[in-house]
């Protein structure tokens, strides 16, 4: 019976085509099934677009895991417990930036990072930027791109190298720069939790010290495999 499955599917349509239109002839039949399958089509790609939202606004909101879950670093050696924290702790930094950037033309702290780079290192190259801000040249490229496309940048030629560029910020980008410095100093506040004044400085001293030591590193160090950078730099392992 498989067979003529088609044939019955073919013939209830000719019914539901006969209860909507006077003109039943063949020709006016294949009209019909055109537009009766265009709006199948939509309704179809509505339904998966629905379904698509309803999903996404499920795993907008976190669910809470089981405290042993959120105790993870517990059962990782002393080192791996630090880079851990430190990585899951730059992650809810970038859930309260997404939220102070909303309304921006920036999304992301490292674009600020770009930005206030300019500003700070007063009509840099795009290379030095690129190699301040810890990014590859493709990406670091690419947000620039963006920067310059939102108008908040723009580029004019070294005097002294017409190879290349120098970066300079827009009344545009200024303002932002200034906004955004504005809410990620209460940021600061809210991230740091109810630590203490010594324990922040405890902390600080602590971040100084890696950054510097991640520096000469990254800047001294940028070609070789990491088997030959953890030879170079941990002693007594």
């Amino acid at each position: 019976m498989k067979k003529y499955q088609k044939v019955s599917e073919l013939i209830s349509l000719w019914e539901e085509f006969e209860t909507e239109e006077k003109n039943n002839s063949f020709y006016n039949f294949s009209l019909w099934l055109n537009s009766h399958s265009i709006k199948e089509e939509k309704e179809q790609e509505q339904a998966e677009d629905a379904k698509e939202i309803e999903e996404e606004q499920l795993v907008t909101m976190p669910v809470m895991p089981e405290e042993k879950h959120l105790k993870y670093y517990e059962h990782i050696h002393l080192e791996g417990r630090i880079a851990s924290l430190m990585n899951r702790f730059s992650r809810f930094g970038h859930f309260y930036v997404k939220k102070i950037f909303k309304e921006q033309p920036i999304s992301n702290i490292i674009e600020f990072s770009f930005l206030a780079g300019i500003g700070n290192m007063q009509s840099p190259k795009k290379s030095e930027l690129i190699s301040m801000n810890v990014v590859e040249a493709t990406t670091g490229t690419e947000i620039l791109r963006r920067l310059k496309n939102s108008g908040l940048i723009e580029e004019t030629e070294d005097a002294h190298d017409r190879r290349s560029k120098r970066l300079n910020l827009t009344p545009k980008g200024q303002a932002v720069v200034q906004e955004c410095r504005r809410k990620l100093a209460e940021m600061g506040k809210l991230i740091m939790g109810n630590l203490e004044e010594k324990e922040k400085l405890s902390l600080l001293d602590t971040l100084i010290y890696l950054n510097n030591y991640h520096n000469k590193i990254y800047f001294e160090q940028f070609d070789l495999s990491i088997e030959e950078i953890i030879e170079k730099n941990i002693f007594g392992k």
